[in-house]
């Protein structure tokens, strides 16, 4: 059986996925590991009779909670805005009268 084992960590901290691949390899199977590249790993390895193919992340994903926060404070900003111009304006029209 073809196995592909996602790993959301650097596989330098998570031995347990290695241990994984490994005892799946014993037992037979073609076993590959994605994660994350960091560091001097390169991209590509086999090791004990499995593959690890490692991605580079684009930045973007990482940053995708912060631009929503700086979002939503340019949200909010511009309705304090809008309701300080709204004020303003109902002034205007009611002290002319």
């Amino acid at each position: 059986m073809k196995i592909v084992i996602l790993a959301r960590k650097n596989l330098q901290y998570n031995t347990r996925v290695e241990r994984q691949a490994k005892a799946l390899v014993q037992a037979g199977h073609q076993v590959r590991i994605v994660t994350l590249l960091s560091g001097e790993q390169p991209p590509l390895e086999c090791k004990d009779g499995y593959e690890i193919i490692r991605i580079k992340l684009n930045p973007a994903h990482q940053r995708i909670p912060q631009l929503l926060s700086q979002a939503m404070g340019a949200i909010i900003r511009g309705i304090a805005f809008l309701e300080r111009q709204l004020l303003r304006f109902v002034r205007r029209v009611f002290l002319i009268l």
